[in-house]
């Protein structure tokens, strides 16, 4: 299977989730690409609008399960690059509830959508950006300002962890619902 740094690429073109009879175009978040991005690393094929919209439809709820699972990072001393391995997902943290997340590359390089407020550099809103790690804004300890100035946690989840959640959540979902029941 391809590995997620390799898959975290912007999309070529719309994803339309279909959900029963409606379809919604699905916005490039943060969270929806970070799952579109681990289905594809997970299963070898991209994520189709009928999929997105059975398992992915909570992405921030998802992200938050899948957050408990990582580890805090620390601010590097010297204000420096973090160091972690490339297919990482970076979840930003604040009160239990993931605010955003994104994927490293290599050589210390951050992609995500909708980045725009998360780190120091520019990002554009529903759109694809590539950081350094540098652009991180610590605060001292493990905090880091996020969008509009919300303090947060950063959270580093292995890329082996993180695809073990999505298929997780693609497996629940995907399982029938028993109908009936003892006494029913």
């Amino acid at each position: 299977m391809p590995n997620l740094a390799d898959i975290a690429e912007p999309f070529p073109g719309q994803l339309v989730a279909q959900v029963g009879v409606a379809t919604m175009p699905v916005p490039w978040a943060c969270h929806n690409a970070t799952l579109a991005w681990l289905y594809h690393a997970e299963f070898g094929r991209a994520v189709t609008g009928l999929e997105f919209g059975s398992f992915f439809l909570g992405a921030q709820a998802i992200m938050g399960e899948m957050a408990k699972e990582g580890m805090t990072l620390a601010a590097p001393s010297g204000g420096g690059q973090i160091f972690v391995p490339a297919g990482t997902v970076l979840i930003f943290v604040r009160d239990g509830g993931a605010k955003h997340s994104c994927v490293m590359k290599a050589n210390n390089l951050i992609v995500g959508y909708n980045q725009q407020g998360w780190l120091a550099g520019k990002g554009g809103d529903h759109s694809f950006s590539m950081h350094s790690t540098k652009e991180i804004r610590w605060q001292g300890g493990g905090s880091v300002l996020g969008s509009a100035d919300q303090v947060c946690s950063l959270v580093a989840v292995p890329e082996a962890v993180a695809r073990r959640k999505v298929r997780e959540v693609v497996t629940r979902a995907a399982a029938p619902v028993a109908v009936g029941g003892v006494g029913g």
